[in-house]
C-alpha cells in the first residue's frame, strides 16, 4: 500500500476519533495539538535518551492470546500488555506525535486537500534526505517542521506545512529503523480503550457558595444540607 494511502487513512481515523468523543471546537485547540506534538518529541528524545525502547516482539507474541471476537477481551488485552511493552518508549512518542498532525489535519476538514498534504509528504521523502548527527538533531529539525505549523495561515501554505511536519517525523523514524505507521496503529487501538477525558465544569454552590467541581445540581460540600 503507498504511503500516502496509509496515510490518508491515518488522517481519517483521526477525523472519526474527534467526532467520536464528540470533542468541541474550543477543547480541541488547534494550537492545542501542534504544542502536544512538538512536546511527545520532546518527550521522544528523552525516552532515547534512556534507551526506553518498544519490546515489539513481545507485544506481537502477547497478540496471538487475544480473542479478536469479544472486544471486551481484546480491550483488557491492550490496556494491559500496551502500558507494559510499548507505551512511553521512543517509539510510541514518535508515533504519537505523528497521530497528533493528523489530528490537526482532521480539525481542519473540508478546509485542507488531503491530496495535496500527501503530495507535499511524498515529495519530501522521495527528495534528498537530511543528514542527522544524533537523534536529538534529527528531533529538533522535525520539531522545527511542526512548530512552523500556522493554524491562521493559508489554506495552501498550511498544507504544505503539514506534508512537511508529517515528513520529518517520518524521516526520525527512518533515522532510526522505526516503522512508524504500525507503531501509529497501535497507539491509535490503546486510545481507543481508554474512556473519553472531558474536563468537568466548575460551577458555584448557591447554598454555600463554594466553588466546587459539580456533576449535577448537587454540591458535594453541603448535599446533606
Amino acid at each position: 500500500m503507498a504511503k500516502s494511502t496509509r496515510l490518508t487513512q491515518f488522517i481519517h481515523n483521526a477525523y472519526i476519533r474527534v467526532k467520536s468523543k464528540d470533542f468541541k471546537e474550543e477543547e480541541h485547540c488547534q494550537y492545542h495539538n501542534i504544542l502536544r506534538a512538538s512536546s511527545d518529541l520532546g518527550k521522544a528524545a528523552e525516552a532515547a535518551n534512556l534507551n526506553k525502547k518498544a519490546y515489539i516482539k513481545h507485544y506481537i507474541n502477547s497478540l496471538t492470546l487475544v480473542n479478536f471476537v469479544n472486544p471486551e477481551t481484546f480491550n483488557f488485552h491492550i490496556q494491559t500488555f500496551y502500558p507494559i511493552f510499548i507505551k512511553d518508549t521512543f517509539e510510541d512518542k514518535l508515533a504519537s506525535s505523528f497521530l497528533w498532525i493528523c489530528d490537526w489535519i482532521s480539525n481542519n476538514e473540508g478546509k485542507l486537500m488531503i491530496s495535496t498534504i500527501g503530495y507535499v509528504y511524498e515529495k519530501n521523502l522521495a527528495g534528498k534526505q537530511p543528514t542527522f548527527k544524533s537523534i536529538e538533531h534529527a528531533l529538533v529539525y522535525a520539531e522545527k517542521k511542526v512548530l512552523a505549523l500556522d493554524p491562521e495561515g493559508p489554506g495552501t501554505t498550511r498544507e504544505y506545512q503539514a506534508g512537511a511536519a508529517l515528513a520529518a517525523i517520518m524521516q526520525v523514524a527512518n533515522y532510526k529503523g522505526v516503522d512508524l505507521f504500525l507503531h501509529a496503529g497501535w497507539r491509535l487501538a490503546f486510545n481507543r480503550t481508554r474512556p473519553v477525558d472531558r474536563p468537568k465544569k466548575t460551577m458555584q454552590c448557591w447554598y454555600c457558595e463554594d466553588k466546587l467541581y459539580v456533576d449535577g445540581k448537587t454540591c458535594p460540600k453541603c448535599m446533606d444540607n
